[in-house]
């Protein structure tokens, strides 16, 4: 198998620039000295060995940044780049050791792991990584000729090189690697290419990035310090939070020191609980003493066992405490506030770039570090009028949204179906009906009284009771797959969607669940089984291997749908940034990846074009997920908007060409807020704003 390692440096990365500019390219292979090729020569050397008729497995710790730095270098070597992965033959250490850990049962740190932590976990060898090592000081010698640069600066890359040539050996020595004759021999995972493709697609979206308009963002951000100010001046008043000030700085007039007073908070919960004859919900450190005698001291009022109730916001928001939900509520604001506003006002001056990783051990991918410095999950923003809709397209451009529908749902029927030989769920989505109105209507809890197409029709016109109801069977039908019990799940409707369920409806519900889809008792049969046993899980499709401890049955039934459908999602983004980099003659070339939420895709591009380029998009995320659930049809919703829309929908002009979406209400926006809520640039879209 022959291969080759390769390493670049670069100048110092910088705000809203992920792709700094090249220095150096540094290339090592079994056998022979490391080579280093000067900023001139580096994209002439590694066309080359793409070209290669032998083919070489291109390896590297972080391939896709490195890749990401060349092609901004030399734009000419995009389509060379694109054609490496399609042909298989690109490795990432990062992505292969995270396979190697989900195959170990192993948790994946946030963080990827540093060159430096593979070499001495693979090889006892510590690279020089050291704040005075060279690793910082490249761009001094930008122009500076090789042979004039000091010896540490010419090994330090080097070493790099065969670091990485000898980790991947390494690597592939791991017991548990699997033989794979269409992917060179062997690899650590069969799904590995695909991961590795992934990874590229993320980090072109890095490195696109997205900007933000600056009168949004300086509204929401004095929205958000009026309702924390609100909000912690009540909490003040009423003595869940306290004035840390000492008497000084009281007396020169500091501004408050504020904090929450722990013993008030768990007092009150204890209390509310208490008063319904309920024990509340505890720590985690009550079970390191007695979590049953803990419960019993709280029972008898003393006090100082009262330091083990828990005072987490889903607790807090279970309550119907309007003093505890203020409080749960001002948490969000303020996390808000201190992490989303400096991020968002970093996008009005440069892109924003958040960090992608590949995989988690579900198979999903995360988000957090931005190249801001600040972190930013962008799979799951603050739930603040405005954060999403500060983001907006650049000039010219219109955002294009792909959203499967039911994804997770679909891959449990495929799933289920391939297991079994038969799925209900799998017959409905055929049959395109409403999966939630169907269980609804299932339900004597529910909407057992309507029949289907009745509780459809009712939907259609707005009936309120229906759409609640609706709601409370979408909770059902995506809580009960993943093995939730009916305590978690009560507590997940309300603080998901505030729709208050009783233990005993919810154990209906869940009887009525599996009495509309027959095939999840067989289902829990099966994963109960290997759960104790303990055996490996086999992702369906991928055949990517996660391995569990006996008792974690609840991850791994989410394993089979959430990893299967991560993997369409991932294969989706592949072949939609093949047509958006390199393929000319489709509608995508030229627009650009910029978000991946779970089971969304948001490109940018120009607005002349928007029409064509959304169909095709359509219809090649479509086709990609239907490769991997081939028995479940595959639906996606999409919509053009000039800013990032959560309700966004397809809307047509006369001519039946799509049109980007606005809305028509706040309540579009910001459901819970009255209609007419201000959010600055967006009241407009608000008629009975106007009118006053």
């Amino acid at each position: 198998m022959d291969r080759l390692a390769f390493d670049t440096e670069t100048e110092l990365l910088e705000d809203g620039c992920v792709a700094p500019r090249l220095v150096c390219m540094s290339l090592a292979r079994p056998g022979v000295e490391p080579k280093l090729f000067s900023r001139k020569t580096a994209a002439t050397m590694l066309r080359s060995y793409i070209d290669d008729p032998a083919k070489p497995l291109l390896v590297n710790h972080n391939v896709a940044f490195d890749f990401g730095v060349l092609a901004t270098h030399d734009e000419s070597l995009v389509n060379p780049i694109f054609r490496a992965y399609e042909e298989g033959r690109v490795r990432e250490l990062m992505v292969r050791e995270q396979l190697i850990l989900i195959r170990n049962g192993r948790a994946i740190d946030d963080k990827n792991p540093h060159l430096d932590d593979l070499t001495q976990q693979y090889l006892g060898v510590k690279l020089d990584k050291g704040a005075d090592s060279w690793r910082y000081r490249y761009g001094e010698l930008m122009d500076v000729p090789l042979d004039r640069w000091p010896s540490e600066a010419v090994a330090y890359p080097k070493a790099d090189a065969r670091g990485a040539l000898d980790v991947f050996d390494a690597q592939q020595a791991v017991p548990g690697n699997v033989p794979d004759a269409k992917w060179f021999d062997s690899t650590v995972s069969p799904d590995e290419v695909l991961q590795t493709r992934a990874a590229w697609v993320l980090h072109l979206m890095r490195m696109w990035g997205f900007r933000t308009d600056g009168a949004m963002v300086a509204h929401v951000k004095a929205h958000l310090e009026e309702e924390c100010a609100i909000a912690e001046d009540r909490l003040l008043r009423i003595g869940l939070y306290k004035d840390t000030r000492s008497g000084k700085a009281i007396r020169e007039g500091r501004p408050p020191a504020l904090s929450k007073d722990m013993a008030k908070i768990q007092a009150r919960v204890a209390g509310w609980y208490g008063a319904r004859g309920e024990s509340p919900p505890l720590t985690e450190g009550a079970a390191k003493v007695d979590a049953a005698q803990v419960a019993a001291r709280i029972a008898t009022g003393d006090a100082s066992a009262l330091k083990y109730v828990s005072t987490a916001r889903d607790v807090l928001l279970t309550t119907d405490d309007a003093d505890l939900q203020a409080l749960a509520e001002v948490g969000p604001a303020q996390k808000a506030l201190s992490t989303f506003i400096p991020l968002i006002e970093a996008g009005t001056r440069v892109p924003i770039t958040p960090r992608w990783n590949v995989l988690v051990r579900s198979g999903r991918t995360s988000c957090g570090d931005s190249g801001n410095g600040e972190i930013g999950n962008w799979q799951n923003p603050a739930k603040r009028p405005g954060i999403r809709e500060a983001v907006v397209a650049r000039p010219g451009s219109v955002f294009i949204s792909w959203d499967y529908s039911l994804a997770e749902l679909c891959s449990l029927a495929q799933t289920c179906y391939e297991w079994f030989g038969a799925s209900d769920m799998r017959e409905a989505i055929i049959a395109g009906r409403d999966l939630h109105i169907q269980l609804a209507c299932n339900s004597r809890t529910l909407l057992g009284h309507l029949s289907y197409e009745e509780a459809v029709r009712l939907k259609d016109e707005g009936d309120d009771l229906v759409d609640k109801r609706r709601q409370t069977a979408k909770n059902t039908n995506f809580g009960y797959p993943g093995g939730m019990g009916a305590a978690t799940f009560v507590k997940n409707c309300w603080t998901t969607s505030r729709v208050r369920v009783s233990m005993e409806e919810a154990t209906q519900l869940k009887a009525d669940w599996l009495r509309t889809w027959r095939e999840m008792p067989a289902y829990f049969d099966r994963i109960a089984r290997e759960d104790a046993a303990g055996t490996p899980f086999i992702q369906p499709w991928s055949n990517r291997v996660r391995g569990f401890q006996i008792g974690d049955f609840c991850s791994r039934a989410n394993s089979a749908f959430q990893g299967r459908t991560a993997d369409g999602v991932k294969l989706g983004g592949w072949n939609l940034a093949l047509e958006c980099y390199v393929d000319e003659a489709s509608p995508l070339f030229g627009f650009r990846p910029i978000l991946m939420v779970h089971d969304q895709w948001v490109v940018e591009g120009p607005e002349e074009r928007a029409h064509e380029a959304a169909l095709r998009g359509r219809d090649v995320l479509k086709a990609s997920m239907e490769v991997v659930t081939p028995d479940v049809p595959a639906t996606l919703d999409f919509a053009l908007m000039r800013r990032w829309y959560k309700k966004a929908k397809a809307v047509k002009d006369k001519n039946g060409r799509l049109i980007p979406w606005e809305p028509s209400c706040m309540k579009e926006i910001a459901p819970r807020k009255r209609c007419g809520a201000q959010v600055g640039p967006l009241d407009k879209y608000c008629p009975e704003h106007r009118a006053k």
